[in-house]
């Protein structure tokens, strides 16, 4: 069952980037709109997905308890943490569109790989030490590295009045 809700969010966040990938595609060659989807859209959708994950994040432990009872108390700290790297993946799905409009397949896919080894690797130590919730922070810095990674790649790539040259310095 908890696999099903993890595919439904992915399918969520998968849809929510092809949404925004026929929009890219149509301003890739506009700057002014590719500005505004930089400096507008991306920031006010991810800072209210933000806010609706902070508001789970303090609701969550009642919700746990009252349908699950004291069973599940301790998963809140794994979930919390993969909240947390729920914004990064909400986030990066506004720069996957932009890659796939511009046809950066190979950085995506070298990306995804490196992404995966990371989560793979730090699995591997972290559940040993710290069980669900190492798993947790693996995911997490995985997730972050990829997050990082693709906004610089964007900026040095992709071009609009949001990046200027200063911020590729």
């Amino acid at each position: 069952r908890d696999r099903i809700r993890w595919l439904e969010l992915r399918r969520v966040l998968f849809r929510s980037s092809r949404y925004f990938l026929t929009k890219i595609l149509k301003i890739l060659d506009d700057n002014q709109k590719l500005d505004k989807y930089n400096k507008v859209y991306k920031p006010t959708l991810t800072a209210f997905y933000s806010i609706m994950t902070f508001i789970i994040i303090l609701i969550a432990p009642f919700l746990i308890h009252l349908v699950y009872g004291d069973k599940y108390d301790s998963s809140f700290s794994s979930l919390t943490v993969l909240l947390f790297t729920s914004i990064l993946v909400f986030s990066n799905s506004f720069n996957n569109p932009l890659l796939e409009g511009r046809s950066h397949y190979k950085f995506q896919q070298i990306n995804n790989i490196i992404t995966v080894t990371i989560n793979i690797l730090l699995n591997i130590v972290l559940i040993q030490y710290l069980g669900m919730i190492g798993a947790a922070i693996g995911t997490l810095i995985a997730y972050l590295y990829q997050l990082i990674t693709v906004e610089i790649f964007v900026r040095k790539n992709i071009r609009s009045n949001h990046f200027s040259s200063s911020d590729l310095t």
